[in-house]
This record gives structure tokens, C-alpha cells and sequence, in this order.
């Protein structure tokens, strides 16, 4: 039986003396985000994939790259004193 993929990643970061804290600054982020983002099974693959490949790893300790995203998109707020005609209400400070 082969060993779990994520197990097999540690020891490579290991033997090359790799963190989480060094791959989320390459990668813009901390590193539990880094964690997070290697443990999960897929990963987005125009984003980090490409950006982990381009640092050396092998493409089989890397989640599987996926086309889209998951989660929910990003809700832009709507502030109702911003909308429309109140925008200009609320630069002079008036309700």
C-alpha cells in the first residue's frame, strides 16, 4: 500500500528543509493558509498550482489541479446610504 500523499509531501519539505511559513510567503499567504491549501485534495490550477510547480514540486505531492474554484463567490456589500442618489447625501453627511 502506498503511502498517503500528504505524508509523502512532508518528508520531501523535510529532507529540503521546507516550512508552511516558507511556502506561504512565496505564495502570499500564512502558513496555515499554506497547510490548508497542500491537505485538501484538489487545487485551483491557474492560481498556487502553477505558482508550486514553478518552486519544484513534484506534480504527485500536489492536490489534484482543478478548472474552478469552490465556495461561494464574493457578495459585494451594498451599503443602502451608497446606492444611487443617496451617494451624494452621504459625501456632504446628510442622511
Amino acid at each position: 500500500m502506498q503511502e498517503p500523499r500528504y505524508k509523502r509531501l512532508r518528508r520531501w519539505m523535510s529532507d529540503r528543509d521546507i516550512t508552511f511559513r516558507a511556502i506561504g510567503e512565496q505564495l502570499g499567504m500564512s502558513a496555515a493558509g499554506a497547510r490548508i491549501l497542500l491537505v485538501k485534495e484538489t487545487i485551483w490550477k491557474n492560481g498556487h498550482y502553477a505558482t508550486l510547480l514553478r518552486l519544484g514540486f513534484p506534480k504527485d505531492l500536489l492536490p489534484s489541479p482543478c478548472e474552478m474554484r469552490y465556495g461561494h463567490r464574493r457578495k459585494i456589500p451594498r451599503f443602502p446610504g451608497l446606492e444611487n442618489g443617496n451617494m451624494e447625501n452621504a459625501a456632504n453627511g446628510q442622511q
